[in-house]
């Protein structure tokens, strides 16, 4: 077992960040529940993934942790000149830093990587589910303020609210994956 309190990660958060962090497990650890820990990187970031996995096997020791998703910037049809800028940086340095990433990790945590998309790569079918039933869909749109509402799984079936959304994503000229 490893020490209750892992290091903190240096380049992450801000004062109190990991101090929060710590008391919002216990809060967890409490409830007897799982996490999954999604990681979006920078190029400063993608470079301390091996030490954020030391942090994550040190929380799976208090806390069962079922995944770790890390994502490199995906431009999901809002890229724009100023996140290029702060989250652009090669695919290569991201598959690297992630393989040393998952070496590290405690193999019970399932890991998954997401590098970059390429430019003609066609844009996902993101559906969102709310705590209350409602299920979205992701535009992609930059004009528009929200996502729109397919329905709610509660009043009907998923897969007549997962049809429409396939047709919505379709008329929002967003190309579908085959």
């Amino acid at each position: 077992m490893t020490d209750p309190t892992p290091p903190q990660p240096t380049g992450f958060g801000g004062d109190g960040y990991f101090e929060r962090f710590w008391d919002n497990i216990e809060l967890l650890q409490k409830g007897n529940h799982t996490l999954g820990i999604n990681t979006f990187t920078s190029p400063n970031s993608v470079t301390k993934l091996s030490e954020l996995a030391g942090l994550i096997n040190g929380l799976h020791d208090r806390i069962r942790v079922e995944y770790w998703l890390v994502s490199q910037y995906r431009p999901i049809g809002r890229p724009n000149e100023r996140k290029a800028a702060i989250y652009n940086y090669d695919r290569q340095s991201f598959d690297e830093a992630a393989t040393q990433a998952h070496q590290r990790l405690n193999k019970e945590i399932a890991f998954y990587a997401q590098p970059t998309r390429s430019e003609d790569e066609p844009y996902p079918l993101r559906l969102w589910l709310f705590a209350d039933g409602r299920l979205s869909i992701e535009t992609g749109s930059v004009t528009t303020t929200e996502n729109p509402i397919i329905g709610n799984v509660l009043n009907l079936p998923f897969q007549h609210l997962y049809e429409q959304a396939t047709n919505q994503h379709t008329r929002f000229n967003i190309r579908a994956r085959t």
